[in-house]
């Protein structure tokens, strides 16, 4: 299996296909895994599943493979989800991808979506992807900060483990936010307004938190 490094924070480093490296990272990473089933609370099973196939095209466009089952994407990972938290009475969903086929050693993979439709005989107008970010390292931010009437998500930067107190801001363009962290300037994190974190490190305040399982 290939190891796959994705940081916490800018001082907990993990290798998902390996044993992890400190006592913090293992036990934010058993939470997650320990979060539960969205479906019957957060979200019905018809969203669920309409997620989980969303979670599928990301990977199969971003590897340029066929479809893959979902529990095979998250085996030995989990799909942290946030279900209405990113703008006031829309119900958005973040999904934050944590495994060997979403994480790398720039961070792991996350889809940003807004719900366009509850119409039940039209599921698959349910949906409509606004972000899918390629590598994004904890704590996922909220920021005060908005554009298009969408927040700014401030996150940790892919070279954190090397240069400690950078961050990265995404910007609604209207469309969608940026798909990658390249595309995006590098901010000081003193010089960031400190926001609501969204997905974090804190295992005493994931209650805002489900799984797709």
């Amino acid at each position: 299996m290939k190891q796959i490094y994705g940081l916490f924070t800018a001082l907990l480093v993990t290798a998902f296909s390996v044993p992890l490296q400190s006592a913090q990272a293992r036990s934010v990473e058993d939470a997650f895994r320990s979060l539960p089933d969205c479906t019957g609370g957060a979200l019905t099973k018809e969203q669920s599943d309409m997620l989980k196939t969303y979670v599928q095209k990301f990977h199969a466009t971003r590897n340029g493979v066929k479809t893959t089952p979902f529990e095979t994407l998250l085996e030995h990972g989990a799909a942290v989800v946030s279900v209405a938290t990113l703008r006031q009475g829309h119900d958005d969903v973040l999904i934050y991808l944590i495994s060997k086929d979403f994480c790398a050693s720039g961070g792991c993979g996350m889809l940003i979506l807004n719900q366009i439709s509850s119409h039940p005989e039209k599921p698959e107008n349910r949906y409509r992807v606004v972000g899918h970010v390629a590598s994004a390292h904890l704590p996922i931010q909220v920021l005060p900060s908005e554009h298009y009437k969408w927040p700014d998500l401030g996150f940790g930067n892919a070279e954190a483990g090397k240069e400690h107190g950078y961050a990265e801001r995404l910007e609604f363009s209207g469309r969608h936010y940026p798909s990658t962290t390249t595309q995006v300037p590098r901010y000081e994190k003193k010089k960031l307004t400190a926001g609501r974190e969204l997905i974090g490190t804190d295992i005493s305040d994931f209650s805002h938190l489900c799984r797709l399982k």
